[in-house]
């Protein structure tokens, strides 16, 4: 009964978003949508048309958000492009990287957010109160990327290049997130104590998530063989957190242990820089572990239809503008829909569980993200398959030598060194086999992939699972980390 009514507002919701980011939606259409609700409403005393009822309540609902949806303020003409000071907080993280760093400065006056690119000194960190002293100027789209609409789901509609800066005061930001990004900073740095580049930086990714040190060229070798998943912070990141405080508070009340593992999931989440694949995967988990409390069963589509449906609340452009979201969502679907799928087909031919867990789950996730991938950098992976197949059992050991090398840090060089030994071999394996793959004559193959078979693609995707699932019943399978029955 539940899935009868819920299902329909979701799928609402996400059509209405997804016409809106398209479409020039008018408002009367949130008061038509209202109106055929209330029809099937009224018709579903005597016929079964509730479920259409919610679909155009979800219809009108998510046309409300969007429409509502705060819109980035557009300066006079004359400012655009002349010289001025401005004064304004760094907001987040900088993002840098050999080359530059990125700077998201929300200004004073006028009261907005700018893309800011500088030098990368002097080194300016998140809450520093700065001024700016150059030229606004509005984005333009790349070629291959929409930079206007990914800079406008952030609530960025100017940016601004290498202007004179000028430190004005620190700490201007959430204590809580400056003590958490400094403790970051803290094990990056003990890392890097221990372990030499590109190894330092490759392990920084795995464990709190970010490119930006990498090599432009190890980080291209990671695109070719389909493994830049690998240094995002995903549902491993978050379940591996909350399962070690769970065991630190073993033996403590119920209660007290789920709180532990719910504060643990926020605090990395924060840390991290609450993108939206790591967003997803923390309101997934937050949810699962709501729902062991609680003594409800979780199914992993509820799970998934409660992330995305916050995270297009709180901001109803992430669905079509934000790259890593898109793609930790249909890998999601994929292990959920997919997997179960694969591993029936497999089941023959691969005996062992753990085998056939891994193979099916890497066919399940790399297939449902495959169009998105080739409609976006029409790069098509020869080589991705057989990587991840090799390289995914090594990344959770890396990851854990990489936080216990970073922890010994603290107190003892030699058992930081001697634990960083074992996690540069594990890391110096994981890049040698991706530089090796990414270096072969048919690693990858460039190829046109259009919207509409993209489209197509998924639209087959769809109407496999739909077939596949009336004629069996799905098993359970792994997500993040966690074992849940796809059906209640």
């Amino acid at each position: 009964m539940y899935d009868n009514y819920a299902v329909p507002f979701f799928v609402g919701f996400l059509v209405a978003l997804t016409a809106a980011s398209f479409l020039t939606i008018p408002l009367s259409a949130v008061l038509f949508s209202c109106v055929v609700a209330l029809a099937f409403l009224l018709l579903s005393r005597q016929y079964r048309f509730t479920p259409a009822a919610f679909f155009c309540v979800g219809v009108a609902f998510g046309l409300t958000r969007f429409l509502g949806s705060d819109v980035p303020r557009d300066l006079p003409k004359e400012v655009l492009g002349v010289e001025h000071s401005y004064e304004g907080v760094v907001v987040e993280e900088p993002v840098v990287s050999d080359q530059n760093a990125k700077l998201l400065v929300h200004l004073s006056d006028p009261e907005l957010s700018v893309l800011v690119t500088t030098n990368r000194y002097p080194v300016y960190e998140y809450g520093d109160d700065i001024e700016l002293v150059g030229k606004l100027k509005k984005p333009e789209n790349f070629s291959d990327f929409d930079w206007v609409g990914y800079l406008d789901m952030r609530g960025v509609s100017y940016v601004m290049s290498y202007p004179n800066t000028t430190l004005i005061s620190r700490a201007s930001g959430s204590a809580l997130l400056t003590t958490l990004l400094r403790f970051k900073h803290w094990s990056i740095e003990k890392i890097a104590e221990v372990l030499p580049e590109p190894a330092a930086s490759f392990a920084a990714g795995i464990a709190f998530g970010g490119k930006g040190g990498l090599p432009k060229d190890l980080t291209e070798s990671f695109r070719k063989t389909g493994t830049s998943h690998i240094v995002a912070v995903s549902g491993y990141n978050l379940t591996f957190v909350a399962d070690r405080i769970d065991l630190l508070l073993r033996g403590a009340p119920l209660f007290l242990a789920r709180f532990g593992g719910v504060l643990g999931i926020i605090l990395f989440t924060l840390m991290t820089g609450a993108q939206g694949a790591t967003v997803r995967a923390a309101i997934m988990a937050l949810a699962l572990i709501a729902a062991r409390h609680l003594g409800r069963p979780a199914s992993q589509f509820r799970l998934l239809m409660i992330a995305v449906f916050f995270m297009a609340l709180q901001n109803p452009r992430i669905l079509f503008f934000d790259l890593s979201f898109e793609l930790s969502f249909l890998a999601t679907v994929g292990l959920i829909f997919l997997s179960p799928l694969f591993e029936n087909l497999i089941e023959r031919f691969v005996s062992s569980d753990a085998l056939r867990t891994l193979i099916s789950g890497t066919l399940g996730a790399q297939t449902a993200v495959l169009p998105l991938i080739l409609y976006k950098t029409g790069i098509l992976s020869l080589v991705a398959l057989p990587v991840n197949l090799v390289v995914l059992p090594l990344v959770p050991f890396a990851m854990i030598l990489v936080l216990v090398t970073a922890l010994f840090g603290a107190f003892s060089h030699l058992l930081s060194f001697a634990i960083g030994a074992v996690a540069y071999g594990v890391l110096s394996a994981i890049l040698f086999i991706i530089e090796q793959s990414a270096a072969l004559p048919l690693a990858f193959v460039e190829v046109g992939f259009p919207f509409s078979l993209m489209c197509f693609s998924y639209a087959f995707l769809v109407a496999w699972i739909f077939f596949a699932y009336e004629l069996s019943k799905a098993p359970a399978v792994l997500v993040d980390g966690v074992r849940i029955e796809l059906v209640d």
